[in-house]
């Protein structure tokens, strides 16, 4: 799936759709694998799949953590970024219904270090998809040049001693072309 088409899914924003816009993230659709994504150890690949494709799938997260109120990363990916200015993370999100309280989470941290290291300013958002696939997107500032972004997929889990469980696909990170320029 483009990047153009991908946005098209973002219900949050209005992503105006060229030609040229490109999701920076390696493997954002999961296509046959988790290739271009560190598994901290709560990912896997999954045949499940947010378009239903046949050879496609999504990353599989899980919080299986005894305590309550727990987050591990089950993904995560480092993006450079030369250019300063807007940028648009969006994901899809799958849970099946359960009992048990907790959310997929989406985030992006603006590094001021082209490795992902070092300070910067972050945004995240919860997915609180119940049953169905949902999409949802949120802006970040990146003002440090050179740096790098760091996308992160997690599974909050509100109760303890239960397992919590879902899925992450049509994963992206574009320039948000309406701020090209620095035009705020």
């Amino acid at each position: 799936m483009s990047a153009c088409a991908i946005a098209g899914l973002a219900l949050a924003h209005a992503v105006p759709c060229k030609a040229d816009v490109e999701n920076l993230l390696a493997n954002g659709t999961f296509t046959a694998d988790l290739s271009g994504w560190q598994t901290p150890g709560a990912g896997a690949w999954a045949p499940f799949d947010f378009d239903a494709a046949p050879g496609s799938g999504s990353a599989y997260g899980s919080n299986a953590n005894a305590g309550a109120n727990t987050r591990p990363v089950a993904l995560r990916q480092c993006v450079p970024i030369t250019q300063r200015g807007e940028y648009l993370l969006g994901a899809s999100a799958y849970v099946a219904a359960t009992p048990v309280h907790g959310s997929l989470v989406a985030g992006a941290i603006a590094h001021v270090s082209t490795d992902c290291s070092g300070g910067g300013n972050s945004m995240g958002f919860f997915m609180p998809s119940v049953g169905a696939w949902q999409s949802y997107s949120g802006g970040i500032y990146h003002g440090f040049i050179p740096g790098s972004m760091e996308v992160v997929l997690s599974v909050d889990k509100t109760d303890a001693g239960q397992s919590y469980a879902g899925y992450f696909d049509t994963v992206y990170l574009i320039d948000d072309t309406l701020f090209i320029g620095d035009f705020e």
